[in-house]
């Protein structure tokens, strides 16, 4: 393989993340993305769509993402993982 084409170890794997995950729901659809203004968008779109609970976004850089009181904050690519998961309970 060419260097450019190499895969990472350190990459996130959508085969590796579903082999090792044991949940029932939470994951049955997973979108791994590499940089997204913010998960809970991209979920919120998703969800609107008609994706299924349990769907997963994942990305390795987020640019504008929010904290429960509303603050920001930015997660450059290669140092966290950012995630969003769609839950429908019945209410």
């Amino acid at each position: 393989m060419a260097p450019e084409t190499r895969i990472s170890r350190d990459c996130l794997s959508i085969e590796l993340i579903r082999r090792t995950l044991s949940a029932e729901i939470v994951g049955r659809r997973i979108c791994l993305l590499w940089d997204v203004a913010s998960t809970n968008d991209v979920l919120r779109r998703m969800a609107e769509a008609g994706a299924p609970a349990g769907t997963v976004v994942l990305a390795e850089s987020q640019r504008a993402g929010r904290a429960g009181d509303g603050r920001g904050w930015f997660s450059p690519g290669g140092v966290n993982i950012s995630a969003s998961v769609l839950l429908r309970p019945a209410i």
